[in-house]
């Protein structure tokens, strides 16, 4: 199975990792509170189901849940409509 070895980077590299591969419909958002550099191997091949990456995350004592969260966004909209 191929693997994701993730060596002495942020947290938010994991997030792009999954992010790039999965696409979901909710952005992923990074709770875990980790403000240091981390390892990190992932046996996962990203072809296979979101919830197969969610397995292997609990593994290493992060998960992936639904959520809210209020946030501020970019918009793309037509010049002079404001929101």
């Amino acid at each position: 199975m191929a693997a994701l070895h993730l060596r002495n980077v942020p947290i938010s590299e994991l997030i792009r990792h999954l992010w790039d591969r999965y696409r979901t419909e909710d952005p992923i958002v990074d709770k875990t509170g980790i403000a240091f550099n981390v390892d990190l191997d992932l046996e996962i091949l990203f072809t296979e189901p979101f919830e197969t990456a969610r397995q292997e995350l609990r593994k290493k004592g992060l998960d992936l849940v639904k959520g809210s969260q209020r946030m501020k966004v970019i918009v793309v909209r037509p010049v002079g409509m404001y929101y």
